[in-house]
């Protein structure tokens, strides 16, 4: 089973209603916590190049057309 987390904390209720069992399980971002997730870094610094790369070219267009 995959959980996909969009956010840096969240909070999952999972219960088994037939063992009478009902848990909250918060799930952070952060190493220190319990359950923490892993963020795919590769995958967000080529998002993060792609935006910088954009706003220049942005920038470069807007000069060239001034």
């Amino acid at each position: 089973m995959t959980l996909v987390v969009s956010s840096p904390s969240m909070v999952v209720n999972i219960s088994f209603p037939l063992q009478h069992e009902y848990r909250v399980i918060t799930i952070s971002a952060y190493n220190k916590a319990d359950i923490h997730v892993e963020y795919p870094i590769t995958q967000y610094a080529v998002l993060g190049i792609s935006v910088v790369l954009v706003a220049v070219s942005l920038v470069i267009e807007r000069k060239k057309r001034g």
